[in-house]
């Protein structure tokens, strides 16, 4: 963060404090000094050498066109802020039009922080211009290498000719030669994007009108379709006098813009999942009865009518189950096992699957590096990313056409992790996903990821397949980037870190299921339904079985029972006493209390005692629940 040192000419100790508070809470990193009057005021222009003067327009003896006549003599070429009580319009506009780079009333303070790093800004810029210009000719060489970095080109138009001399780096931008550069005003609009049209020419109007700087952000459409996004700026210039022309910068900050919008996305992608995690909360509780007593009853129920009945019901609620996984997925991250992965072994089997189930007129065609390196992934995750990037594909291609898989390791270097934020310095493995198809609208790519957007028919799409891949591949440490040409097709490429590190898998238990012998069990939930249909299900198994609705119920009966309960199963979000704070009760009651904890959100295990806590995570079955709990009850060893 840049440090200001900030010279303020103010008699008053009680507004110069109001200032520094105003700063720090503007997240202003400086060095300030107070001047109260003329001779300290050039004192501290002389010895601390300031970046930034804030002056007071009435002092004892002394004023701000005194103060401002001292930075002109002295030539000082740093922002001049007037900062004052009141004053008429009129007297603000005449220092404008001398020269101060804003001023603002003390009853406005909360824009000081602002009108600094703007005033700032704006000479830098300024600077920047006229030493370009300036050296133009002097130091040609170094200049063009400058601009080619900054993607910064100069221009100048002379009002003699009307002929308009662009520098090379100008001429890239709009991906010209510089034999072939525009020649006229009407010309170059003609380039500007027809979006920006209005604004562009507004703008130009108001400059000429007033024969004021101008400051354009806009955007250009080159000849082979390529926007790009500009920030220009223009002077005047004067002969003796007369207007002979006007010059100017021009950048290409499309890079900059972005990095904005992945900013911006990640932002709204935060805030709609708050919200849908909440939602997917209480569709948990409504799927997780209806599950236990589909799959409980079908394991009772003989007659095959009922069954294919209960089928159907227990299908819709898994189905509805694994959307509210996906909702889970990006709303608040998605729980990975990371095993040590082939990436061309996981192609290859979607290879297999595509070939089998998508329709004949689709093609596959699959790539692979020699020596591919592995990488550290969850299978299942990894094989949803490319099934949806792959249906979304065939869903582009109605009629037919290739789909390409490709995987290639990479080395990214510093310029590539300043086009991704979420890129750091080191070898990826990409997986590059391509169709011929339809391709996707500029006015849509930009909201491809944001959960819930499709533009498929109702009934068609969800848009959570993309939001989910985008949180998947962000929990393996990755990233992803899309291009897209309408009416041709498009690409997504994948970059996940190449395996440094081996990763032990995951082992799972997979003892048969038992009944219980009477053990008593402990279930709480605040659920009605759901403790209800737990009990059902326990007591048939074998179990006894204690319910409590809330957190603080659960403790005061098993302080009471402590020596007979055998297994607590409880929820984690819950009134009067959530699930975490019920379980730090319990364990202080028993440090090694079995617990079983439900929830369909994930969860920090750090808060908890591991050895002898299981998760659970909602909806499940009645089966996998029997099952868990036999695993804690009889092959549970308590460390």
């Amino acid at each position: 963060m840049r440090e200001y040192r900030i010279l303020h000419l103010e008699d008053s100790i009680q507004d110069s404090e109001l200032v520094k508070r105003q700063l720090q809470k503007g997240n202003i990193k400086f060095e300030y000094l107070l001047a109260i009057d003329r001779q300290s005021y050039i004192n501290g222009i002389r010895d601390f050498k300031p970046d930034v003067i804030l002056c007071d327009h009435t002092l004892p003896q002394f004023d701000s066109y005194g103060a401002f006549d001292i930075y002109n003599d002295l030539q000082l070429d740093i922002p001049f802020i007037l900062v004052t009580g009141s004053v008429s319009e009129e007297y603000a506009v005449e220092m404008i039009k001398k020269g101060i780079d804003d001023y603002l009333l003390k009853t406005n303070l909360h824009r000081l922080p602002m009108a600094i790093e703007g005033a700032v800004y704006k000479r830098d810029n300024e600077k920047k211009v006229k030493e370009g210009i300036k050296k133009l000719t002097q130091n040609e060489l170094r200049m063009k290498e400058a601009q080619k970095i900054a993607h910064l080109g100069t221009w100048e138009v002379v009002f003699a000719t009307g002929i308009a001399v662009w520098s090379e780096e100008t001429c890239a931008i709009y991906g010209l030669e510089i034999e072939d550069c525009i020649q006229s005003y009407a010309i170059w609009l003609s380039y500007v994007h027809p979006d920006d049209v209005d604004s562009v020419k507004k703008a130009i109007h108001e400059s000429e009108k007033n024969l004021s700087d101008s400051r354009l952000y806009h955007r250009i459409i080159l000849n082979d379709g390529t926007v790009k996004h500009l920030y220009s700026e223009s002077k005047y210039k004067f002969e003796e006098g007369n207007l002979v022309g006007i010059y100017g910068i021009s950048q290409d900050i499309t890079e900059k813009k972005q990095l904005e919008n992945q900013l911006l996305r990640g932002q709204r992608m935060e805030s709609i999942g708050t919200l849908a995690g909440g939602i997917a909360h209480d569709i948990n509780n409504i799927l997780s009865p209806i599950l236990l007593c589909a799959n409980f009853l079908s394991m009772k129920i003989k007659d095959e009518s009922s069954l294919k009945m209960l089928h159907t019901v227990e299908m819709s609620a898994k189905r509805g189950a694994d959307l509210i996984k996906q909702v889970l997925a990006f709303a608040r991250g998605v729980d990975v096992e990371f095993t040590i992965l082939n990436v061309r072994q996981i192609i290859e089997e979607m290879g297999i699957l595509i070939t089998e189930t998508f329709p004949k007129s689709i093609a596959l065609r699959l790539t692979f590096d020699e020596n591919l390196p592995a990488i550290s992934a969850d299978a299942t995750q990894l094989h949803q990313v490319l099934m949806n990037l792959c249906v979304n594909a065939r869903d582009a291609m109605p009629n037919g056409g290739t789909i390409g898989i490709e995987a290639q390791s990479i080395d990214i270097d510093e310029q590539s992790v300043k086009m991704h934020i979420e890129a750091k310095i080191g070898t990826y493995v990409v997986i590059t996903v391509t169709d011929n198809g339809m391709g996707i609208p500029p006015s849509v790519i930009e909201r491809i990821y944001e959960p819930f957007f499709t533009t498929k028919d109702i009934g068609k799409g969800t848009g959570l397949g993309l939001s989910t891949v985008a949180t998947i591949i962000k929990s393996h440490a990755g990233f992803m980037t899309v291009t897209s040409d309408t009416g041709k097709g498009t690409t997504f490429k994948i970059f996940l870190p190449a395996q440094i590190e081996i990763v032990s898998p995951v082992i799972t238990d997979d003892n048969p299921l038992q009944a219980g012998n009477g053990e008593l069990i402990l279930v709480v939930d605040d659920e009605a339904r759901i403790l209800e249909i737990t009990k059902a299900i326990l007591e048939t198994y074998g179990y006894s079985v204690l319910t409590a609705s809330d957190g603080a119920e659960a403790v005061t009966i098993y302080s009471e029972h402590n020596n007979q309960i055998s297994l607590v199963i409880t929820d984690m979000m819950m009134p009067t006493l959530d699930g975490i704070a019920a379980i730090e009760e319990i364990q202080k009651i028993d440090p090694d209390a079995k617990l079983i904890v439900v929830s369909g959100l994930k969860q920090n295990r750090l808060l908890l005692k591991q050895n002898t806590v299981e998760f659970l995570k909602k909806p499940y079955t009645s089966e996998k629940l029997i099952r868990l709990i036999d695993t804690m009850l009889h092959t549970l060893e308590v460390v």
